[in-house]
């Protein structure tokens, strides 16, 4: 794997973690917002709750990505250093 390649991943990998908290901070300002009656409050609360569990599962994947990039990266960096 190249280090052009292995920074392009990186640069998505940073823009995935960019997207994944802009959609945090958009589930959390909608889990604010006043509500019109009872049902619709119950209703958007569950989508809200489940957003937020799935935003939590991609960040946690995109995170775990991210680990494994840099172990690539300090591989690659280690293997041009050998003979």
């Amino acid at each position: 794997m190249s280090v052009a390649a292995i920074e392009t991943i990186q640069t998505k990998i940073r823009e995935v973690e960019q997207i994944s908290t802009i959609i945090a901070a958009a589930v959390h300002e909608q889990g604010r917002r006043p509500r019109r009656s009872p049902a619709t409050s119950a209703s958007a609360a569950c989508r809200t709750g489940s957003m937020s569990i799935h935003v939590t599962q991609v960040e946690a994947a995109v995170h775990e990505t991210g680990s494994n990039v840099e172990s690539v990266v300090q591989l690659a960096m280690n293997s041009t250093k050998w003979p």
